[in-house]
């Protein structure tokens, strides 16, 4: 197919500019070659390094390969930052010709920042030709939103193409935008079309197998039986190749086996027959095992085991492992090693003075299996009273998942329905599995909630407890509820209705209300004649504490209806104190990984902890993720002391005095802050980063939303007028209320965490994102850090700082990481008491 099936895409206009000049075959050949290995790898050899850099030699003013060592060497380096001083310079320098300046344009706006858009499009400005400017405009436009401008740029894009890669990663983008407006017939003809042209854009290998998978998922998803037989069969054909990603590779089997057209199309014997002879390829045993994991059942996974709930790398990892090791023997030791181990790492706050696991189910289970595993037979995987103990423990702890590991590897091979140990075991597992199929159902009530469909009830009772087959949606917390108090109804739990009708409702006014989260009533709770203090919570509290299990409920206004959080508790504490001399008291659930994410987290944030009645969650399996983030990037650096210092020691962008202030593109200030604190800025090693360190800055954000609430709940005509006063300087709104909730308490972190750069890497990681999110702490966090950055500009001017390692030439966030971790907490407090937030225990002297 000629090039002009890829102009006719574009429409008639972009033919009106001339195409410009292919790009030089040697360099095509060579960023070709790099860009293969690296995207199956997903790593960069030094020889790679230096073909890469013949590439920009060999094609100077083409910018693939200098956009990829952008990318693939000095962000990773934490180098950008100087590369992007580079790119304005050269960008505003008039005396440059107009095609160099559009292509410094490019590759400063690509990289984000208030004015990467004005940048993008002064770069197709200089040079309409310029495929990557128009590619920069058509992905900022589907960023915000503006799909048909996401399109319309995209074309053009795809029209100016200068090679097959180029080709290859336009067509791609362009399909996802015409598919994200479900104009799916046309996501397809852009692939099809890119598959077939010939002469010198004719795609490569791994570039035709790249498309052929992604042309795959579309006709999989398809309603029409012939497009998903042809996919059936495209992405059998993918999966042998050896060009796909491990990425592309699990994608394709889920949507193999998720669509009912296409699951009925192609047995799981062919997914893993394609699956092996794709390994060949060269891929890791680890990789085929995640791979064979996805094709046949339920392999490992992170909803609902001690370190899960996200589906990140190191806590899917760590929840396959204790899952793993309830499979083997007790005489092994896997499974006792495994919980302590995980005991180990947990924070100090959910152990005793002896270091055990302070929650009594927790610490039962360990006595249980340390008793069980010293007195297992060797050659005997497990006896049936130790099985019934054992099982028994893991389902009062509420480890289900463990619990039906254990029933699995249990069972002797050829024993009969009659056999003892057999029948224990089919008896745990039955249990194990309605346990979670109450989880489950919660799950899928959440979802149905979130798309707003109507629906039979889920339990099929009434709150009268007759049955009931009235379709509807579930819009209030008392629906909510009673479905949930259902669920737990038909599979067997005791459940009393009108214990679930005295179920405490916290009420926030017109704000909304949440379901008592307990354990037990406090003080507060008795004085409002909730219930008397320290007894326990009854109704949905207490049926969430029989599964093990911390259950928010709650609605909020503009929440989009009555939403459901369930997370796996370790443990509780009270805790009490002040920060910035405002008081705060309350209740710590100390969780560890969502059986049901909360909304935030089912549109796919990262929710480490929450703020509630009376107290707050921390969710540990959210937490290990950052503390993953961590350790990958101290053992990208450890041996590397030439690059540590490189990454530490470089100059940011040298920019004029207005880009000063400048936030966003952050260009890895978040990780040089990281580094930083690992003591790679003074010259040390670098340490490894604790989960309670970690946690700790997540407790004190929530402690800092716990000051608020003692100022303004319980409700009096003089706390109304100051709440009422707070939501009228924001507008009203209720979504720049609550970024301002999220601002103040993330000051209260900046100022007093114990290491305060803990929490300055929260908000510089919000600005790396440079953009939206669907909480309101990435806007509030951007917000906070422009103020911070603001302040310090004002103090440099009034003479400030002086004596500090500032440079004023470069932007004050490329130099954060070399500052006092006391200098910062000054700044921050100075910013939260110009807001009012209360009286400064630590000193706060004007640098």
């Amino acid at each position: 197919m000629p090039l002009a099936a890829v102009l006719a895409l574009a429409g008639c206009r972009s033919t009106q500019v001339k195409a410009p000049e292919p790009a030089p075959p040697a360099a095509s050949a060579l960023l070709y070659g790099v860009w293969s290995v690296e995207r199956r790898t997903g790593e960069l050899s030094p020889e790679g390094l230096r073909r890469m850099e013949e590439a920009v030699a060999t094609g100077p003013d083409w910018i693939a390969p200098q956009r990829f060592l952008d990318e693939q060497v000095h962000r990773p380096a934490l180098t950008l930052a100087g590369r992007y001083g580079e790119y304005l310079t050269s960008a505003s320098d008039p005396r440059r010709p107009s095609s160099e300046r559009a292509r410094s344009s490019y590759l400063a706006g690509r990289l984000g920042g208030e004015a990467g858009d004005r940048r993008l499009k002064v770069a197709a400005d200089f040079d309409p030709s310029l495929s990557w400017a128009w590619h920069g405009v058509g992905w900022r436009a589907f960023n915000r939103g503006d799909t048909r401008g996401a399109i319309a740029a995209g074309k053009r894009a795809l029209a100016f193409a200068r090679d097959a890669h180029e080709l290859t990663q336009f067509a791609s983008v362009l399909a996802r935008y015409f598919a994200q407006e479900e104009l799916t017939t046309s996501a397809r003809k852009v692939l099809v079309t890119a598959l077939g042209i010939e002469g010198k854009l004719r795609l490569r290998d791994d570039e035709r197998t790249q498309l052929q998978a992604e042309l795959a998922e579309l006709e999989l998803e398809s309603l029409g039986s012939v497009d998903v037989r042809r996919g059936v069969r495209r992405a059998l054909g993918a999966l042998k190749s050896p060009g796909l990603t491990l990425g592309e590779r699990l994608r394709l089997i889920l949507a193999l086996k998720a669509g009912s057209l296409a699951s009925s199309a192609v047995a799981e014997e062919e997914i893993a027959f394609a699956v092996l002879e794709g390994a060949a390829a060269g891929m890791s045993g680890e990789s085929v095992r995640r791979l064979m994991d996805a094709t046949l059942g339920d392999g490992p996974n992170s909803a609902g085991s001690p370190s899960g709930g996200a589906a990140g790398a190191r806590g899917a990892d760590a929840a396959g492992r204790l899952v793993a090791a309830f499979r083997e023997p007790l005489a092994s030791g896997a499974a006792l090693q495994a919980v302590e181990a995980w005991l180990a790492e947990l924070p100090a706050a959910v152990k005793g003075a002896d270091g055990d696991f302070a929650r009594a189910q927790l610490k039962a289970l360990r006595v249980v299996l340390r008793e069980e595993t010293e007195s297992a037979q060797p050659g005997v995987h497990v006896s049936a009273d130790a099985l019934a103990r054992v099982g028994a423990a893991l389902m009062d702890a509420g480890w289900y998942r463990e619990a039906r590991a254990l029933a699995e590897g249990a069972r002797p091979q050829g024993s009969s329905d009659s056999d003892e140990i057999t029948k224990e075991a089919r008896q745990l597992q039955r249990d194990a599995i309605e346990a979670r199929a109450i989880l489950a159902g919660i799950g899928a009530l959440a979802r149905r909630i979130d798309a707003r469909e109507a629906f039979v009830r889920a339990g099929a009772l009434g709150s009268d407890g007759k049955e009931s087959v009235e379709g509807g949606r579930v819009e209030s917390l008392v629906e909510l509820r009673d479905e949930i108090a259902a669920l737990f109804l038909r599979y067997g739990s005791d459940v009393s209705w009108p214990d679930v009708d005295q179920s405490p409702v916290v009420r926030y006014g017109p704000l909304g209300s949440i379901e008592h989260p307990g354990p037990a009533f406090s003080a507060e709770d008795e004085a409002l004649g909730r219930g008397t203090k320290g007894d326990a919570v009854p109704g949905v509290s207490a049926l969430f504490r029989r599964l093990g299990r911390f259950a928010l409920l709650g609605n909020g206004v503009g929440q989009g209806g009555p939403d459901a959080t369930v997370l796996r508790i370790v443990g509780t504490e009270q805790r009490a104190g002040e920060h910035l001399g405002r008081p705060f008291r309350g209740t710590v659930f100390w969780c560890d990984g969502a059986d049901v994410p909360g909304r935030f987290g089912r549109n796919g944030a990262n929710i480490s902890g929450a703020a509630l009645h009376e107290g707050y969650y921390v969710d540990l399996a959210m937490v290990r993720l950052e503390e993953a983030q961590w350790d990958r990037l101290r053992a990208r650096f450890v041996g590397d002391r030439e690059g540590l210092q490189a990454a530490l020691d470089a100059d940011g962008a040298r920019v004029p005095e207005r880009y000063r202030t400048e936030v966003s593109p952050a260009l890895g200030a978040g990780d040089r802050m990281r580094l930083a604190v690992m003591g790679g800025f003074r010259g040390g090693a670098l340490r490894k980063m604790t989960l309670a360190e970690l946690a700790h800055v997540v407790a004190t954000h929530e402690e800092g939303h716990l000051c608020d609430r003692a100022s303004w709940y319980p409700v009096t005509f003089r706390r109304v007028l100051k709440l009422t006063s707070f939501a009228a300087a924001h507008g009203f709104r209720g979504g720049r209320i609550g970024q301002a909730l999220e601002e103040r308490a993330q000051l209260v972190a900046l100022s007093e965490c114990d290491d305060p750069r803990l929490a300055w890497i929260d908000i510089l990681d919000a600005a790396e994102s440079d953009g939206g999110g669907v909480t309101p702490h990435a806007a509030a966090y951007r917000r906070i850090l422009r103020d911070l950055m603001e302040r310090l500009e004002d103090e440099w001017k009034a003479g400030g700082w002086r004596d500090k390692p500032l440079d004023p030439e470069i932007r004050w966030i490329d130099q954060l990481h070399r500052l006092d971790p006391e200098d910062l907490r000054g700044l921050a407090m100075r910013e939260a008491k110009s807001r009012g937030l209360g009286a400064h225990r630590r000193s706060d002297q004007r640098l």
